[in-house]
């Protein structure tokens, strides 16, 4: 429980700061993008969930490929983060809050969101709604203020290194708590 809590603070800063990214007039328009992503990817997994039940999910989540594509897309994240931070387009970063943290794959293939208990998916949306709350206050607050090129470059590299560890938490979880299929 306590690596979950840890991560998703990690995660949590890494979106705060490249949120408040970019041309300042479009901070509302980014978190509220932000907003939808994180929302409508609970809403889809959830959905799912609903429909085919927690152990087909699990079992979906923690298959070899799908696996791998989470993996290689936080990755990928990493990889446009260090290319974003060498080409100096620092105003593009916040895209990579767009991809969904690693934590919500474990909630899902762990069974956290079930149909048998809906005491655990109002947990989930309940920590999905603080975390969009939390990063609506906090961003709002803070988009009149810009930030130096030294914040710029720790957020850019917080922001690689956290997708980087992201595909490890992912493996992590997976040898953890599953086998891979």
């Amino acid at each position: 429980m306590t690596i979950m809590l840890a991560v998703l603070l990690l995660f949590w800063s890494r979106d705060y700061l490249i949120l408040r990214m970019g041309p300042l007039l479009r901070t509302r328009s980014r978190v509220s993008l932000y907003a939808g992503v994180v929302v409508g990817t609970t809403a889809l997994l959830s959905v799912v969930v609903w429909r085919v039940g927690s152990s087909a999910v699990s079992r979906f989540i923690w298959s070899f490929p799908v696996l791998v594509s989470l993996i290689a897309l936080h990755i990928g994240g990493a990889i446009l983060c260090f290319w974003l931070r060498r080409s100096d387009r620092y105003h593009r970063v916040w895209l990579v809050a767009l991809i969904p943290t690693p934590v919500i794959w474990f909630f899902l293939a762990s069974g956290v969101i079930s149909r048998d208990f809906p005491a655990r998916s109002f947990v989930v949306w309940l920590i999905c709604a603080l975390w969009i709350a939390a990063m609506f206050a906090l961003v709002a607050r803070a988009r009149r203020i810009e930030m130096p090129a030294d914040e710029l470059d720790f957020a850019v590299s917080l922001t690689g290194y956290s997708n980087f560890l992201g595909s490890f938490i992912l493996i992590f979880f997976s040898l953890l708590f599953q086998e891979i299929e």
